[in-house]
């Protein structure tokens, strides 16, 4: 066998992480790693079981005998290799933790690789399903298991081993898997294994028959009844866009009076509106004129034929000239306009006929006291209309 240097003899110690300071003793001379089952090389050093046995296997002499890998230059004899307990004890309870990433557990050597090492959660190991290379950590890996399509799981009908990838596949084809018989839609209640689906096809043809056709008649009297609600929702429908159709023509014809009816009184109420204006401006005229002024006028107004019918009858004799005439026509005017507002009594503008005497409209008829025709007993209207 080939001599190899003592860097190139595979250690033995332990590779961990010591908490604090500890004793350099307590390192193999050899692989320089914490000692695992210390053993005396001589009396001064203190080396790794498998590192020591290593050493001396590689058959390295000086003058024929074994030396000390530890530098002290001593013979050392294979055959009265001795564990080394005191240092033995001291390296099993050094305070260490756990070398994996984010685990919180601290505790002896002793515990750490032969419990925690074999049983930590954040260690990463590789799924040992055949096939299967995902490495995840451990305490990761009892969900994967459950996952894994490597794994050999047993068929529950029949027992066989099967790669969990090949389950679906496998029930379908699985001749122990119970179904349900192919006519079960149709009433049939069988449920046996898919190896007997045929024999059990044949035993029973004539039920299988029978409930055909008993599902035949009753889809068809589904169709019939089908038919006939199609039928009534029809005429349904269609009495329904009649009735819509006429409510909609009498709609139009309403809208279409309406507008009529609004434009007519929209129109009336214009020319009521101008006769009204009309009327105010003859009022301010006589008011203001003269009695020869407004001669002409007056005999276009309403009360004018009475008064000829009166001087027909004897009552106008005194008043044959023009300016008599005249002054009569006035005072008739003025008299009618004695009140307040500038409508008598008399007038055809009395407190019944929609005028009252304080504002010239009364409050019933759509005129109230402050919609701007007002009247006072000088001019007959406020300045604010």
């Amino acid at each position: 066998m080939a001599c190899k240097a003592i860097s190139e003899i595979s250690s033995g110690g332990y590779d961990v992480q010591v908490i604090g300071e500890y004793s350099p003793q307590l390192n193999c001379g050899i692989c320089t790693l914490i000692i695992c089952d210390a053993t005396h090389g001589c009396i001064d050093h203190a080396f790794c079981k498998v590192c020591i046995l290593k050493h001396i296997e590689c058959g390295i002499r000086t003058n024929g005998n074994f030396m000390c890998p530890g530098g002290c230059a001593k013979a050392i004899d294979p055959t009265k290799l001795e564990p080394n307990k005191f240092a033995d004890r001291m390296v099993k309870t050094l305070p260490t933790k756990c070398l994996n990433d984010k685990c919180p557990w601290q505790g002896d050597l002793l515990d750490l690789v032969q419990v925690h090492q074999m049983n930590c959660d954040y260690q990463t190991i590789q799924c040992n399903n055949e096939g299967c290379n995902v490495e995840d950590l451990k305490g990761e890996f009892i969900q994967h298991d459950k996952e894994c399509l490597f794994k050999l799981i047993e068929c529950e009908y029949c027992q066989t081993g099967i790669f969990r990838r090949d389950e679906d596949q496998h029930v379908v084809d699985c001749l122990n898997e119970r179904v349900d018989c192919i006519y079960h839609d149709i009433g049939c209640i069988k449920k046996l294994r898919r190896r007997d689906i045929h024999s059990h096809e044949q035993s029973n043809h004539a039920e299988h028959t029978r409930l055909i056709y008993q599902n035949l008649n009753s889809c068809k009297k589904e169709n019939a009844m089908s038919n006939n609600k199609i039928t009534v929702l029809e005429q349904e429908n269609k009495a329904l866009i009649r009735k819509l159709n006429e409510l909609e023509i009498k709609s139009n014809i309403e809208v279409t009076n309406l507008k009529q009816e609004v434009k007519s009184i929209t129109a009336e109420f214009q020319e009521f509106k101008n006769e009204n204006l009309k009327l105010i401006e003859k009022m301010k005229t006589l008011k203001n004129s003269k009695p020869n002024e407004v001669v002409d006028d007056i005999e276009d107004e309403p009360f004018f034929d009475d008064y000829e019918k009166e001087e027909a009858a004897g009552y106008g004799e005194d008043y044959d000239d023009d300016d008599a005439r005249a002054e009569y026509l006035h005072e008739e005017i003025t008299k009618d306009y004695n009140d307040n507002d500038g409508y008598g009594d008399n007038d055809g503008y009395g407190d019944n006929d929609g005028y009252d005497d304080n504002d010239g409209y009364d409050d019933n008829d759509g005129y109230g006291d402050n919609d701007g025709y007002e009247y006072d007993d000088d001019y007959g209207y406020n300045d604010w209309d």
